[in-house]
């Protein structure tokens, strides 16, 4: 796990490089700072790639969620001394790739660091409580498993989501500010990175549009921030893109037959966002899922 990791963040790093930006080049390696609400900020560098952070302050101190890469390290720490006094008391990870945890060791010294292998720790340490009864949603669909995290006079829910991205996702909730960190199970404007299972991670997508407030505004691991209609209307290219190819796949056609046909074009915007996700990659996403239920 810790070698495909590695891989894929050189990945990242060298498709960068050398490949041309649209929406991603926003910031620069001091840091872009975006004011979502009184004291919740957004904090999107571009060095190898493009990342975005959150950072809480207020009269507890200051919260993290994730810190980006190992090299703009110094620049977070210098946004962080201007946003308030106390230090950095947490930093959650919503995964653990590199562009998400480089800065931890700089930043996480005095802080407690939390990912989804050591929930249970914090829990009995008295750090976090479990939540009773599971996240609901409109029409039902429920996470099961949440975490409870009082800092800063607000409820700050940890949601375990793994199996999409990658095996260790986390969802990161301020249900007061109503703000929602979805590290990289969100690529606005892109078909999305699943190193996982595309089921499982659909599912996910799914709960997510059904449980959170129609109002609140999503952060994305890399990419803008979107509201839930963005949301609804990101669910719904995820299930519309399967469904045409998938039906082309169980009426015999071959990958490569589906590719040429350009089934997609609706969706081509997508296709050019991220490099690492173009549209044929995203087929082969589906076609992989597909080979799996036969």
């Amino acid at each position: 796990m810790r070698r495909t990791r590695v891989m894929l963040f050189s990945l990242l790093a060298f498709v960068f490089l050398v490949s041309p930006l649209t929406q991603w080049a926003q910031g620069e390696s001091e840091g872009t700072v975006i004011k979502l609400s009184k004291n919740i900020y957004r904090i999107m560098f571009y060095f190898s790639v493009p990342v975005n952070l959150v950072l809480f302050t207020g009269q507890d101190g200051i919260l993290l969620v994730d810190t980006g890469e190992k090299d703009t390290s110094e620049s977070l720490k210098s946004i962080v001394k201007k946003h308030g006094p106390g230090g950095i008391k947490y930093i959650i990870n919503t995964h653990l790739h590199e562009d998400h945890t480089g800065g931890n060791e700089a930043l996480g010294k005095k802080a407690i660091i939390m990912n989804s292998a050591d929930l249970a720790r914090w829990v009995k340490q008295g750090v976090i409580s479990p939540g009773k009864g599971g996240l609901k949603g409109r029409t039902g669909k429920t996470f099961n498993s949440y975490y409870c995290l009082k800092f800063n006079g607000e409820d700050i829910y940890i949601i375990p989501a793994a199996g999409g991205h990658s095996g260790e996702d986390m969802i990161v909730y301020f249900k007061d500010s109503g703000i929602v960190q979805m590290g990289d199970l969100l690529f606005s404007g892109s078909f999305p990175l699943i190193i996982g299972d595309l089921d499982k991670y659909q599912e996910i997508l799914e709960k997510v549009v059904d449980i959170y407030p129609t109002n609140a505004k999503f952060i994305a691991g890399h990419g803008k921030n979107y509201t839930m209609a963005d949301m609804n209307n990101y669910y719904k290219m995820i299930i519309d893109t399967r469904k045409i190819i998938e039906k082309e796949l169980k009426a015999g056609k071959s990958l490569q037959a589906v590719k040429d046909a350009k089934l997609l074009k609706k969706w081509e915007s997508y296709g050019n966002t991220f490099p690492l996700m173009t549209t044929n990659d995203w087929i082969d996403v589906i076609y992989q899922a597909y080979l799996q239920k036969k």
